[in-house]
């Protein structure tokens, strides 16, 4: 008699236990899932972020170089020098990488009069 009165009162000492630490695993529990969510939705918006950040750096890489030499630089590959271009066409990607370059660091664009053709300034006038 007196060993099972001592296992009911371990068995109900051991029952207290758990009804007291249950409350605070489930609060444990809720607030591990809420951190996990909102790193999801951080990390979800980090990615958006990047992809539109890409995808600017991309049009600017393609308005500065042709589209094949871009592929090639992106893929980490060696340009090779076969392709010839104009120098016309060298002139203005060069005046439309200024352009860029110019709206971005809200600077005035220089006229082609006195660019890098060696033309004077307004103040050296």
């Amino acid at each position: 008699m007196a060993r099972a009165t001592g296992e009911l009162a371990v068995t109900s000492v051991i029952l207290v236990v758990i009804v007291a630490l249950s409350p605070v695993v489930f609060v444990l529990i809720h607030r591990m899932t809420l951190t996990i969510q909102n790193y999801a939705l951080g990390l979800s918006k980090k990615t958006k972020e990047l992809r539109r950040e890409k995808k600017r750096s991309d049009t600017l890489l393609y308005q500065m170089l042709p589209k094949s030499v871009a592929l090639q630089l992106k893929l980490s590959k060696k340009v090779r020098r076969a392709a010839s271009y104009s120098p016309a066409l060298l002139k203005f990607t060069g005046r439309k990488i200024l352009k860029i370059y110019t709206e971005r660091q809200s600077l005035p664009l220089p006229s082609p009069s006195n660019s890098l053709s060696g033309g004077g300034t307004e103040e050296e006038a």
